[in-house]
């Protein structure tokens, strides 16, 4: 009794399973297509961040340790707007000590030595005169015969000399002028730049814009390679995108982009294609393409991750397949079962445009996988 009852349970499993195997063959059977003329896109998928306009991180001019913060995150600043201000000693004795010697140098404090090498020029030149008197006297009493050549020779040595010495105290007095004045111009140009680098304890904004990031906090020690904010438009915003470099050559200027973001679940926003940058990064093989918004979404932030398809062909009429109804070698099988050679063109990852081999309403069945 229990033997049949198995076997009775038995033939009843068997036959449900011929039955589940028989609905899937017809199923599979069942599985068709008509071709139809349709439209279709062919894109390129890119993934990427939205970037504020002219972002950039804040560095500093000089080295120190940051004194005070006068913005928050957050923060509208203008271009020239103080960000922070740093504490550096060295640039406060320098500026110290310019400004000493800006005021030492010049030629109004220096006039005392001109005068003084002035009036000696003015004795000099007194001195000279008299003294050319004398010798031109006792020349002319030589001359005559009159005086001895011991008194001649010495009213001439007496006039050389002053001669001599009234053309150095001159040369000294414009050697002085000029040097005094090369110095009052370097030390007015030293002080400049004293000045320059004494403003550089001031970390600036280069832009008009919004404070996105603020890296550093009040206390630790900074230098030029030190980033210390991240500053960009507050407005105006682009997306920066990364395209493989077996894509690169199908992307031009003006191309739409549709853009998908996680902060905008279930929405697309429109963009244009604006900048190719014409160089590849060796170590992700990848290219920078630039694209700005058509339809900007309400509100945005910098580095927010997008996900993009550049549409780079469309066709508004083509007899499309799907994907899966043709083979590796662009043979497709009619319901008949004939096997038949096509011609293919756009494509994307669902569907493929037929040019040549079949033609409308032609029905199809997915090929044999094995």
């Amino acid at each position: 009794m229990y033997v049949a009852l198995f076997h009775n349970l038995i033939m009843r499993f068997l036959s449900l399973v011929y039955l589940i195997l028989l609905l899937h063959s017809c199923k599979e059977k069942e599985e068709t297509f008509k071709v139809q003329f349709k439209s279709i896109t062919q894109s390129v998928y890119a993934s990427g961040a939205v970037k504020s306009e002219g972002q950039y991180q804040v560095f500093p001019k000089s080295s120190g340790t940051i004194a005070n913060i006068q913005v928050n995150e957050g923060s509208t600043v203008n271009n020239g707007t103080v960000l922070m201000t740093i504490d550096n000693k060295v640039l406060d004795y320098n500026q110290e000590l310019s400004s000493v010697n800006a005021k030492f140098n010049t030629t109004v404090n220096n006039r005392d030595k001109l005068e003084e090498l002035y009036q000696s020029v003015q004795m000099a030149d007194k001195k000279l005169k008299t003294d050319s008197l004398l010798f031109a006297r006792q020349r002319k009493l030589w001359d005559q015969g009159i005086g001895s050549q011991f008194d001649y020779e010495q009213k001439e040595l007496s006039y050389e000399n002053s001669k001599s010495n009234y053309r150095s105290l001159k040369l000294r007095y414009h050697q002085l002028t000029k040097q005094l004045g090369l110095i009052e111009r370097q030390t007015t140009i030293a002080n400049k730049i004293t000045n320059i680098q004494s403003d550089d304890r001031f970390i600036r904004s280069q832009i008009n814009g919004k404070v996105y990031n603020l890296l550093k906090e009040v206390g630790e020690m900074v230098s030029p390679q030190t980033p210390v904010a991240i500053v960009g438009s507050g407005d105006s915003f682009y997306i920066e995108l990364i395209v493989d470099e077996t894509d690169i050559t199908k992307i031009k200027l003006g191309q739409p982009v549709y853009i998908i973001m996680e902060s905008y679940e279930g929405r697309t926003f429109d963009a244009r294609v604006t900048k190719i940058y014409p160089i590849m990064n060796e170590r992700t093989k990848s290219f920078t393409v630039l694209a700005s918004f058509v339809q900007k979404p309400p509100t945005l932030y910098p580095n927010l991750s997008v996900e993009a398809n550049i549409l780079i062909s469309q066709r508004d009429k083509a007899l499309l397949v799907p994907l899966a109804y043709l083979s590796d070698n662009n043979e497709i099988t009619l319901k008949s079962g004939e096997k038949r050679q096509v011609k293919t063109g756009l494509r994307n990852f669902e569907m493929v445009e037929i040019i040549e081999g079949l033609k409308e309403n032609d029905e199809l069945i997915k090929p044999n996988p094995n």
